[in-house]
């Protein structure tokens, strides 16, 4: 039996009233004999409490609930802390405990005890107070409430001083702010500025670098850097505006002057320096002379113009000389010039067949023969590669150009001599013109002949993309597709007239129409036609890039978390394809997998993923040995409907040594849906290798339940539009938000949840992003999700540094 004792204090002072102290007395009250013993061990506690009140280095309370915090009992240690006896705060006598909080601090520290009230938890705060004196302190409070019958009684706790600790904090910061730098640069100027221009101070460094005896000599006759330090006054308000802006300034170059009239460049880093309030202080930051890193720098930039293979001018010096074409024609309306692409057909087979030297004779050959077709105001350069961009400038119409690529083609025809080998080959040609006319485009838009490629009676294939691949890719080739490609002759419908305004825009339109010459039979060229693009042009126009994309090898993997949401522990990750390209770099998955999806391309592509990924995950469990790492891969409905499907998958776990278990498939809905028949063999014979399934996309499209049952599966993964209710409310503006949140969103994932859990599934959830997210699917019990509010789609290489973290836990 738990009561409430009043007792007197042994200590008799009359400043403390009595104290309240929890005992059992349930074995006093049970026989007389024990009455008095108890009365003395009730005693002997009260002393040694009494005691330790005295000698704590902090105050133990106990207040009531109320708004002024009326103080009922406290300890001695009142007064040192707060410099009030404990008679003039109990009962709010001459000051109560809500008057001594800082006002600033009166409304959080309320707010969060009550919050722990309601949670019954006990409450932990910081804040300030201020002393009978005036003197601002810290404290630390930590407490609960009492309770009894039912109801709170009492709010009990202790508080400590914490000032000392707090201003060695803020000391330690502002030393660390204003020495870090010095520390980090001790070799270089380092200085402090007003916001004005004025020097607060310089070290010996900055003096030498800019001509001065000492510091002190600098800053006195320094007093204005605007105007007695740049060459260009309006550097240091670009300065100053960069700092004002974001705080900080990195590698910001000026050309300055020194004492003796002499000019120097140097390199600034600097950072605001704010108060608490953020009030600006003062700017510091670091100086270094570069005088001569930017000679050097210019000398590399001359020598970095120029092609090491060919001579040929190389990618920025042609784009340096196209910018200027643009800008001129922008001055004068009736300059006219043109851009060609041009791309040797199937060079790669003469690297494979003969090797790279020859490779690099042929382009050395080429680029040669190609200087011969044009005029000496012309520039020629090669991109990369077998990649190759001519500039004719100044011409009269798009006739000019056609010419061009008709004269190229024909001194193609003729063979290269290169080590005792004759090679044939042949160029495909992308023309795009700054202005068009239509009916010239009309007449010179197409063109094509026959040009006879090969060695000898050995044909020379495809081509091998030195240029535009994606920075590191170590991966295993793709099986090349024998899909067609159309080999139409239709002439090109009539063009618009809109100029190309931008170099950007004429390398792109040039580009295109070189993927255009190559899918309508190669060794042509084509003229770049809007109206084509906009209409038929960016299917094919993708194909291609796909087919490309096959040969080059510019495929690639990333890898996203999937991670359990009750442990935050991750358990896998799913392989996500990426496709960089050349010119445009990484390509939105949404933009080119329906078109994979449509021809045949995806049958090569989903087993290369297959493959690559399945290595990838070898190596990471050879890495991680704590816990067993599984990969989902996407199972495309191309690769699904092939006859070699199982042997496919077999080939790879027995190459990989990899065990079934590991590896997740994840089959669209729709494909099982609509293979009724042949599926649940091809499942059960997944489930014979130990193969986890999971039906991805589930309730993205239509779903027949009915069918479910049939399909021996091992999860439901559903689609992030069941949960982006944001998104869904801007999609369909006439959806109210509130009633999608609570009537129709929740009620539809939930029986998701519960339908994979009836039928003995797990639930993956894909595309949580916000907190909310998580927090109502564990409220679901959903097991696993994934999502860019716990990581981000990463590279392999990224996945391998987390695992050696051995940090395989999301941050909830």
């Amino acid at each position: 039996m738990l009561e409430v004792e009043r007792l007197k204090p042994v200590d008799l002072q009359q400043q403390i009233q009595v104290l309240e102290t929890p005992f059992d007395i349930t074995n006093a009250l049970q026989g007389e004999d024990a009455c008095k013993e108890s009365r003395e061990a009730v005693l002997l506690v009260a002393r040694a409490f009494s005691t330790l009140m005295r000698n704590l280095p902090g105050i133990a309370y106990r207040r009531r609930n109320d708004q002024k915090w009326t103080i009922e009992d406290v300890s001695e240690g009142c007064y040192q802390l707060t410099e009030y006896h404990p008679i003039e705060l109990i009962g709010n006598q001459r000051i109560s405990w809500e008057q001594l909080i800082h006002p600033d601090d009166r409304s959080s520290v309320w707010n969060d005890v009550q919050a722990a009230l309601e949670d019954n938890s006990q409450y932990q705060l910081i804040y300030r107070i201020t002393t009978a004196s005036g003197l601002e302190k810290w404290v630390w409070e930590q407490g609960c409430g009492v309770s009894g019958s039912g109801e709170l009684l009492d709010l009990e706790g202790f508080i400590i001083d914490i000032t000392e600790r707090k201003q060695a904090e803020e000391a330690l910061r502002q030393a660390e702010a204003k020495y870090r730098s010095i520390f980090e640069n001790a070799i270089e100027g380092i200085f402090q500025t007003t916001s004005q221009g004025c020097y607060i101070s310089a070290n010996p460094a900055l003096a030498r670098i800019y001509g001065y005896e000492s510091p002190a000599q600098l800053m006195a006759r320094l007093t204005d850097i605007e105007h007695q330090l740049y060459l260009d006054p309006n550097r240091r308000a670009y300065f100053v505006r960069l700092l004002q802006e974001n705080d900080a300034v990195s590698g910001f170059e000026s050309a300055v002057y020194r004492k003796d009239g002499s000019v120097i460049w140097i390199s600034e880093n600097a950072r605001a320096v704010r108060d608490r309030e953020g009030r600006l202080l003062y700017y510091e930051g670091t100086v270094e002379d570069v005088t001569e890193r930017k000679r050097v720098k210019e000398q590399l930039r001359e020598r970095a113009f120029y092609d090491a293979l060919t001579g040929l001018p190389n990618r920025a010096l042609f784009r340096e000389r196209l910018s200027q074409a643009v800008e001129q024609a922008k001055q004068f309306k009736d300059y006219c010039f043109a851009v060609l692409f041009l791309d040797l057909d199937r060079f790669k087979l003469v690297n494979d067949s003969l090797g790279h030297l020859v490779g690099d004779k042929l382009l050395v050959a080429l680029a040669r023969r190609l200087e011969t077709c044009i005029r000496t105001q012309d520039t020629v350069a090669r991109l990369g590669g077998d990649e190759f961009t001519i500039l004719l400038e100044g011409i009269e119409d798009v006739s000019h150009a056609t010419s061009v690529a008709q004269r190229i083609n024909a001194e193609l025809t003729s063979p290269f001599h290169l080590d005792g080998h004759t090679v044939f080959t042949a160029a495909s040609i992308g023309i795009a013109l700054n202005r068009r006319d239509e009916a010239e485009v009309r007449d010179w838009g197409q063109g094509t002949r026959d040009w006879g490629l090969g060695t000898g009676d050995k044909e020379l294939g495809t081509r091998d993309k030195g240029l535009g691949k994606s920075p590191s890719n170590p991966q295993s080739p793709i099986p090349n597709p024998q899909s067609p490609i159309p080999n139409s002759q239709s002439p090109i419908p009539n063009p618009q007239s809109p100029i190309s305004s931008t170099e950007d825009d004429l390398l792109r339109d040039a580009d295109k129409a070189l993927y255009r010459a190559k899918a309508l039979g190669k060794g042509r060229y084509e003229v770049f036609d809007k109206t084509v693009h906009q209409s038929t042009l960016p299917m094919l126009q993708l194909e291609t890039d796909l087919r490309r994309a096959i040969e080059n090898q510019e495929f690639q993997i990333q890898y996203q978390p999937i991670v359990s949401l009750s442990s935050g522990k991750i358990t896998g990750f799913e392989a996500l394809l990426m496709l960089w390209h050349p010119l445009k770099g990484f390509v939105p998955t949404a933009e080119f997998m329906p078109i994979a999806q449509e021809t045949e391309l995806m049958i090569p592509i989903g087993w290369w993923m297959l493959r690559q990924a399945c290595r990838q995950l070898i190596s990471w469990q050879q890495q991680c040995h704590e816990q067993k790492l599984t990969l989902h891969v996407n199972l495309f409905k191309k690769q699904f409907l092939q006859p070699d499907l199982l042997s496919q998958i077999d080939q790879a776990l027995q190459d990989m040594n990899l065990d079934g278990s590991s590896l997740h498939l994840e089959i669209p809905e729709s494909c099982l849906l609509e293979n009724g028949e042949s599926a649940p063999q091809i499942l059960a014979q997944l489930k014979k290798r130990n193969i986890i399934v999971c039906i991805d996309d589930f309730g993205k499209g239509y779903s027949c339940l009915s069918q479910l049952h049939q399909f021996t599966v091992d999860a439901l993964k559903f689609d992030r539009s069941l949960l982006a209710t944001d998104k869904r409310t801007r999609e369909n503006p006439f959806r109210e938000k509130s009633n999608w949140n609570t009537e129709y969103r929740l009620p539809i994932v939930q029986a998701i949840v519960m339908l994979a859990h009836n039928l003995g599934m797990s639930a993956i959830a894909q595309g949580i992003e916000t907190a909310q997210e998580l927090a109502e699917l564990q409220q679901m019990k959903c097991e696993y999700g994934q999502g860019n509010y716990f990581f981000e789609p990463m590279d392999a290489e990224s996945v391998g540094a987390l695992i050696n973290s051995c940090q395989l836990i999301a941050n909830f």
